[in-house]
């Protein structure tokens, strides 16, 4: 499944449709636990497939672990199986496609448009209401041709 169709499923199966989308409480309606430690300094997060466990840098910020969360997120719901994240990489397809999950789920194709199109939202408020940093804002809103 691509990545963006199956964060869409996600959210339409989880998601309160409040904003900013939260990726914690969506793991947690899908049995899988988050926690926030101090990690080793090339890594910002982890997902475990056996315990079903995210681990998030503690000393990121906001937006940094709100990213990573979802991303190891979409570890786990595209079958990648045990996966660690990290800061600076190179290009790996399955890094690729957690990240375009990650991407679908924070700030959802409909939300974002409505947010543009109806609000005249500017950027500054985009990121704000998305809770995502200036960069992964940026990124969204050229997928979804609104830029």
């Amino acid at each position: 499944m691509e990545p963006s169709h199956a964060a869409s499923a996600v959210l339409e199966q989880f998601w309160d449709l409040s904003l900013p989308v939260d990726p914690i409480k969506i793991a947690q309606k899908m049995g899988i636990s988050v926690y926030y430690s101090e990690g080793p300094d090339e890594l910002s997060g982890f997902y475990n497939d056996e315990t079903k466990e995210i681990f998030i840098e503690e000393n990121e910020t906001s937006t940094r672990q709100r990213f990573s969360v979802a991303h190891e997120l979409g570890h786990a719901v595209l079958g990648h199986g045990t996966r660690q994240r990290a800061k600076i990489s190179p290009y790996d397809p399955k890094e690729s496609a957690a990240n375009q999950f990650a991407a679908t789920l924070l700030m959802p194709s409909l939300a974002v448009r409505t947010m543009v199109e109806q609000r005249n939202m500017q950027f500054a408020e985009l990121c704000s209401t998305f809770d995502v940093s200036e960069q992964a804002m940026a990124i969204r809103l050229m997928e979804l041709r609104l830029v």
